[in-house]
Order: structure tokens, then C-alpha cells, then sequence
């Protein structure tokens, strides 16, 4: 059986609204999940591996979150 690390990472754009939160918890019991979103919100700690906050109208705050998770990954 894969340990958490082995499993490939998965990042989700929108993990604070109900359908990316529901993916997020779906994919979870797969593979690490990144959730992504406006502001990072409360970690529930069921849903992902980690909360980034990103806004995708802007190129420096993703570049910023994306640059936080290869830091942590």
C-alpha cells in the first residue's frame, strides 16, 4: 500500500466552495490534495494535505502559492 507521500499530488482551484471541498475529500483517499482559494480558510484536516490562498486573477499570487507548495512538498 502507497504511503502518503508516494501518492501523486493533486491541486484544486476553489477547495473553500462546496464542490471543490467535496472533490477535495473525494480524491483525498487517493492522492494528496493541495486546496487552493481566495482566502485559505479553516483546515479540517479530512479534505486535504494542506490550504494554500491563491487568487487566480492574479500572476504573482500564483506564482506565490505555488512556489509555497514546492517549498512543502
Amino acid at each position: 500500500m502507497n504511503t502518503a507521500a508516494q501518492n501523486p499530488l493533486v491541486v484544486i482551484t476553489g477547495a473553500g466552495g462546496n464542490i471543490g471541498k467535496t472533490l477535495a475529500l473525494a480524491l483525498s483517499k487517493f492522492f494528496r490534495v493541495i486546496g487552493l482559494d481566495r482566502s485559505d480558510g479553516p483546515d479540517d484536516g479530512k479534505s486535504s494535505d494542506g490550504n494554500y490562498e491563491m487568487d487566480l486573477t492574479s500572476f504573482e499570487s500564483v506564482q506565490s502559492a505555488f512556489e509555497q507548495i514546492a517549498q512543502n512538498e
